[in-house]
């Protein structure tokens, strides 16, 4: 059969306009395009507000096209899997990484948690930790008031929006750990 049978007679203009290899090429192109679309979806950006010293030391990187590399790479990781695979491969060509890096890979995975959750803000002032919520249905009702009924809990909520953790000190280690606390409340699997 011709292709103005298969695809009826619009189709079958623009298919002998280009030939139909070429047009053939050009769906698949276009549908591949779409998928790659889905799969990677809007990355949001979140407000992060911490007063931590995370950076790539001149010392550790003298290059500094090196050190931009690497810090658009950081900007561009998308899943953990991608950050440790990068981190490994730094310290594999740079050597031992200096605590400032490590940090600086910390607040990635900060805000890897932070999209996950679906966070606004992530704040950290005066061993506080606070975040607001985009998406407050995320939220596994059931154990945020477990947690806010224990006698010695450092949780607070502040309808409609906003988590604090008190008595977190000011280290990405604890930052993250608390985070990490936070990332327990929210039903994940709705994804």
């Amino acid at each position: 059969r011709g292709a103005g049978n298969l695809l009826g007679a619009e189709q079958s203009g623009h298919i002998a306009s280009v030939g139909l290899e070429l047009y053939t090429q050009m769906i698949n192109n276009a549908v591949k395009k779409l998928k790659k679309q889905q799969e990677t979806l809007p990355f949001e950006a979140i407000r992060i507000r911490f007063d931590v010293q995370s950076h790539i030391p001149e010392s550790f990187i003298q290059n500094s096209g090196q050190r931009l590399g690497l810090y658009k790479k950081l900007a561009a990781v998308r899943d953990e899997e991608a950050l440790w695979r990068l981190r490994d491969e730094t310290e594999n060509r740079f050597g031992r990484l200096p605590d400032p890096l490590i940090d600086l890979f910390k607040s990635t995975q900060v805000r890897l948690l932070g999209q996950r959750c679906a966070f606004k803000t992530i704040e950290h002032r005066n061993n506080r930790l606070q975040v607001q919520v985009l998406k407050t249905g995320k939220l596994n009702t059931e154990k945020l008031i477990e947690w806010l009924q224990k006698p010695e809990s450092q949780l607070r909520f502040i309808p409609e929006d906003t988590l604090i953790l008190y008595n977190v000190p000011n280290s990405m280690n604890h930052i993250l750990a608390g985070l990490q606390r936070f990332e327990e409340l929210f039903l994940l699997s709705q994804e």
